[in-house]
C-alpha cells in the first residue's frame, strides 16, 4: 500500500497550487532552483528551508537551518542558532511527524496538509514514488 501526502498551499507565492508526493520520497521547500517546491521570491524562505521525508508510517518535517524557523500549526520546531554562519545546517533537530489538517508554515507560504495512507485502496490504482506538483 501507497500513502499520498498533498500540500495545499493557502498563502504565499504558490497559493492554490497543490503538491503530492507518493511512494517513498523526500523534497526540499526553498530558494533554490533546486528545491521540489521552489519559492524563489520569499526572502524570508532559506535556500533549503525544510525537508519533507514521506515514509510508509507518514510524511515528516525537519527545518534545515533556515534562518527564520519552520512552523507546524504555529509552533516553531526548528531555525539556524544565533551566531551560526549564513551556510550553518542544523542536524540536530529531531523530525516532526505530519498530519491531515496541520498547518506548515515557511516563511510567508502556509500549507495544509492531507495524508491518504491507503491511497492504492482509495484512488484504485498502484501509486509510483513521486512528487507532482498542479
Amino acid at each position: 500500500m501507497s500513502a499520498l501526502v498533498i500540500l495545499k498551499a493557502v498563502t504565499g507565492e504558490q497559493a492554490g497550487r497543490e503538491f503530492a508526493c507518493t511512494g517513498r520520497s523526500q523534497f526540499v521547500i526553498g530558494r533554490s532552483r533546486s528545491c521540489t517546491v521552489h519559492l524563489p521570491d520569499d526572502p524570508t524562505v532559506s535556500r533549503h528551508h525544510c525537508l519533507l521525508d514521506l515514509e510508509r508510517s507518514g510524511i515528516r518535517v525537519q527545518d534545515l537551518g533556515s534562518k527564520n524557523g519552520t512552523f507546524v500549526n504555529g509552533e516553531l520546531i526548528g531555525q539556524r542558532e544565533v551566531g551560526r554562519g549564513e551556510d550553518a545546517t542544523l542536524v540536530d533537530t529531531a523530525p516532526l511527524t505530519l498530519r491531515a489538517g496541520d498547518e506548515l508554515r515557511v516563511g510567508h507560504n502556509v500549507f495544509v496538509v492531507e495524508v491518504y495512507e491507503n491511497a492504492d485502496t482509495v484512488f484504485g490504482a498502484t501509486l509510483e514514488p513521486s512528487v507532482l506538483m498542479s
